[in-house]
C-alpha cells in the first residue's frame, strides 16, 4: 500500500514555472548590472584620483624646477645690462681687451638657458625651454603715437607674416598679413569692441586716447581668422612651421613706442604715457631693458627679414648672419675651453655676437653700401634679452616602449632687471597652463641633421632623453624614424 507522505505533490502549472525562471533571471540580470556599476565607478573614482594626484604632482615639480631655472637666469645676466638698457658694454675684467666669453656679455646660443633640458625626479621629468621675448616682432609698436613709426612696424609687420611659412602647404600671404594688421589695430583701438568683450581701461591709457594695449599675446586668438593652426608651431615633414607665437610678443615694452625721440610729437606723447613718472612732457621715456630691440643672437629667420625690405637689406645677408652665429666656435679660438663641446659634451658651441657692431666680421653685412642702413639696423637689434618666457611640459611615461605618456604644459613669463648689484625677476605671468605645441625653432634643417648624426656618437640615455624631450624636433618624428 503507498505511503500517503511521500507521495510526489502535484507541479504548479507551466506557465507559473516559466514565470519564475524568468524572474530569476532578471534578478540577476540587474545583480549583475549593479556590480558592474559599482565596479566601474569605484575604478574610474580610483582613476580620477590618481589622475588627480598626479596632476598636482606635475604642477609641485614644475614649481620646483622653476625655481632652478629663475636661478640660473639670475646667474646668466650679461655684463652691462641695466634698466637703462642700450648703453655701452663695460669690459668684464676691467682691462684693455674684451672678454672671450661672449656668454657673459650678451644672450645667445652659449648661455646655459638656450636650448631646451630635462629636470627628472624618479618616473617624472619636467623638460624646459627657455625663450627669450627679445627675439620677436612687438605688436604695440603697430600703434604707436609716432604716425612714420608706427608706419613702418606695419610693414614690418606684413613681411614678418609673408616670411612666417614661406616655401610650405601652410605659406601665408603679404595680403593676409595686410588684412591681420587691420585687424590687430582696430582691435587695440577699441574699433573691433563691443559689449561682450569691451575696451578694458589701462593704467598705460594716454589722457583722451583711444589705444588699449593688449595685455596678453591670447588676444590675438579672438580675432577672426587667427586660429590654433596659426598660433600655435606646426610640425609638417620634419619641418617646423612658426605659429605667431614664436615670432610675436607683447612683453618686451609695455607702453606704445614713441618712434622718434627727436620729433616734439613722439616727445609729447611718450611723456603722457609715462603718467608724470617720468619727468616733463618733452623728457621721452628710457626704455626697460632693452626694449622693442631685436636680439639677432636668437631671432628667428622671419623676424630678421622683415626688419627691412629685400631691396634695402638682401635676403642674402640675413642668411649669411644666421649661418655665423649657427657655426662652430674652433678649440683655439677658446682658449680656455679643451674642445668646442660644451653641457657635458654633448652640445656644439656656436659663435654670437657679443655686440651689434660685431656684425661687421660678416662679409656680406660689411658689403651692405647704405651707411644709414647699417646704422638703423644697428639701432633695431641688440645682443641681450631681458624677458623671458619659461616653457615647461611635464611627462609621465606610462609605457616607454610604446610612447603611452602623460604630459602636462605651463609657461611662465619673467622680465629680468638688473638693480646695481642684485638681479630682481618680475613674474608677468606665472606657471599658466598651456595647450598649444611649441618647438625650438630651427635655422637650417642640415644643421639639425648634422646634430642628429652627432648624437649617435653619444651615450643612449643622452638620445633617448632628448627625443622625450618635446621642445626638440625629434619627439614629433615618426617611430621608425627614432
Amino acid at each position: 500500500m503507498p505511503d500517503h507522505r511521500t507521495a510526489h505533490r502535484p507541479l504548479p502549472p507551466a506557465p507559473e514555472r516559466g514565470f519564475a525562471l524568468v524572474m530569476v533571471l532578471i534578478l540577476s540580470i540587474l545583480l549583475y548590472v549593479i556590480i558592474a556599476q559599482l565596479v566601474t565607478t569605484a575604478r574610474m573614482a580610483r582613476f580620477t584620483g590618481e589622475n588627480d594626484a598626479l596632476m598636482a604632482r606635475m604642477r609641485n615639480h614644475m614649481r620646483y624646477t622653476l625655481l632652478q631655472v629663475e636661478e640660473m637666469l639670475r646667474d646668466d645676466r650679461p655684463a652691462g645690462s641695466g634698466g637703462g638698457g642700450g648703453g655701452a658694454m663695460p669690459m668684464a675684467g676691467g682691462g684693455e681687451e674684451e672678454e672671450e666669453d661672449l656668454a657673459a656679455k650678451a644672450d645667445g646660443s652659449q648661455d646655459a638657458w638656450f636650448e631646451p633640458q630635462g629636470y627628472s625626479d624618479g618616473d617624472l621629468t619636467t623638460y624646459v625651454w627657455v625663450e627669450d621675448e627679445n627675439r620677436k616682432f612687438n605688436l604695440l609698436t603697430l600703434v604707436s603715437p609716432d604716425e612714420d613709426f608706427a608706419r613702418e612696424s606695419r610693414a614690418r609687420f606684413i613681411r614678418l607674416i609673408d616670411y612666417l611659412r614661406e616655401d610650405s602647404p601652410m605659406d601665408l600671404t603679404s595680403a593676409e598679413g595686410d588684412e591681420l594688421a587691420t585687424r590687430i589695430i582696430d582691435w587695440m583701438r577699441g574699433n573691433s569692441r563691443n559689449q561682450q568683450m569691451p575696451r578694458p581701461p589701462l593704467k598705460s591709457d594716454e589722457p583722451g586716447g583711444d589705444v588699449s594695449l593688449m595685455l596678453h599675446l591670447d588676444e590675438l586668438r579672438l580675432l577672426p581668422g587667427v586660429t590654433d593652426e596659426l598660433f600655435y608651431d606646426q610640425v609638417l615633414d620634419n619641418r617646423i612651421m612658426l605659429g605667431l607665437e614664436s615670432v610675436l610678443t607683447v612683453s618686451t615694452a609695455w607702453i606704445t613706442d614713441p618712434g622718434d625721440p627727436n620729433k616734439p610729437g613722439a616727445r609729447g606723447a611718450a611723456g603722457a604715457q609715462q603718467g608724470g613718472q617720468g619727468g616733463p612732457a618733452s623728457q621721452p621715456p628710457e626704455p626697460l631693458g632693452e626694449g622693442i630691440k631685436i636680439n639677432v643672437n636668437t631671432a628667428p629667420r622671419p623676424v630678421l627679414r622683415c626688419l627691412f625690405s629685400d631691396q634695402d637689406v638682401p635676403p642674402a645677408v640675413i642668411e649669411a648672419i644666421l649661418r655665423y652665429r649657427n657655426e662652430e666656435v674652433p678649440p683655439q679660438e677658446d682658449p680656455e675651453a679643451e674642445s668646442s663641446l660644451i653641457d657635458e659634451g654633448t652640445r656644439i658651441r656656436r659663435k654670437m655676437f657679443g655686440e651689434v657692431q660685431d656684425l661687421e666680421e660678416v662679409s656680406e653685412f660689411k658689403n651692405i653700401g647704405s651707411p644709414e642702413i647699417k646704422e638703423r639696423f644697428y639701432e633695431l637689434t641688440t645682443t641681450r634679452s631681458h624677458v623671458f618666457t619659461v616653457h615647461m611640459a611635464s611627462v609621465f611615461k606610462r609605457n616607454e616602449e610604446n610612447r603611452v605618456f602623460v604630459m602636462r604644459r605651463a609657461a611662465s613669463i619673467l622680465v629680468r632687471l638688473d638693480d646695481g648689484d642684485e638681479v630682481r625677476l618680475h613674474p608677468i605671468v606665472r606657471l599658466e597652463d598651456r595647450a598649444g605645441l611649441r618647438v625650438m625653432p630651427i635655422d637650417f634643417l642640415d644643421r639639425w641633421e648634422d646634430e642628429q648624426r652627432r648624437m649617435m656618437d653619444v651615450d643612449e640615455f643622452a638620445r633617448e632623453e632628448r627625443s622625450w624631450n618635446p621642445f626638440f624636433l625629434e619627439f614629433y618624428k615618426p617611430r621608425d624614424q627614432r
